[in-house]
Order: structure tokens, then C-alpha cells, then sequence
């Protein structure tokens, strides 16, 4: 999921949130594992069972969240 929020990890940036059960009310019910402001389009592809891969061209000191693992899946980061 990509989002353009204005509160969390990082306000009106991109967001992927990975969650166990459908939108409630509007809202994503789960946990942001990587947020940033990417310089274009995020990618995101879920190639393997327990692999995703994010896209994302971006600032390393600016980053404000980048989870590697979550319940047993795997997050792959590219800046490529």
C-alpha cells in the first residue's frame, strides 16, 4: 500500500503498511514497515512467499522507518 499521510512515521510521504485483516473505516489496521519520502514511485512486489521487495530511490538520512523482517516475512530494500 502506498499513502500520502499526514501524521506517523513520515508525514505526507510513502508508506507501506502490511496487515492482517481488511480496511476498517477507512483506515489501515497493521504496521508501517518502511516509510520514507521516495524520489519518484515506490515499487513494491511480492515475489516469494515470504519476500517483498520495496523500490524506492531516497535520501538515507531522511528515512524514518525500515523494518527488515515482520512475522516472518522478509522486506527487501532497493534503491536501484
Amino acid at each position: 500500500m502506498q499513502s500520502k499521510s499526514d501524521a506517523g512515521h513520515a508525514p505526507y510521504g510513502d508508506h507501506f503498511i502490511l496487515s492482517p485483516t481488511n480496511i476498517l473505516g477507512g483506515k489501515y489496521i497493521g504496521t508501517t514497515v518502511f516509510a520514507a519520502y521516495c524520489e519518484g514511485q515506490m515499487e513494491v512486489r511480492w515475489r516469494e512467499k515470504n519476500t517483498i521487495h520495496i523500490k524506492c530511490s531516497y535520501d538515507p538520512e531522511v528515512v524514518w522507518t525500515k523494518i527488515e523482517r515482520y512475522k516472518g516475512i522478509d522486506i527487501i530494500l532497493r534503491q536501484d
